[in-house]
């Protein structure tokens, strides 16, 4: 079916209250799973991918607060996290998290 034939579907009111199809070739385009995982896990630790924008792209409802924050691996912190209040490894004791 083609986008003017589904558009012909709405009447005139449901267009002008908002109402609209939209095509989405995301679908399409989308890859196998594994192919999207690996992006997704790539994007979240990497810090350019929030895990609302991963639901979304799923097609979950996003959750809010810090799920729709950027994160970095570290292990995953908000991206905006000052460094220093960040967990120390090993090589320097303190912890200034606690």
């Amino acid at each position: 079916m083609s986008e003017s034939a589904i558009k012909k579907i709405l009447t005139k009111e449901q267009r002008i209250s908002g109402l609209y199809f939209k095509f989405n070739l995301n679908g399409l385009l989308r890859g196998d799973t594994t192919a999207r995982v690996a992006l997704y896990h790539g994007g979240l630790r990497d810090g350019w991918l929030t895990r609302d924008e991963v639901r979304i792209k799923e097609d979950y409802a996003p959750r809010g607060g810090p799920a729709d924050m950027l994160w970095v691996s570290g292990d995953m912190y908000p991206l905006d996290m000052d460094p220093a209040l960040r967990k120390i490894t090993k090589r320097n004791e303190r912890d200034v998290s606690e």
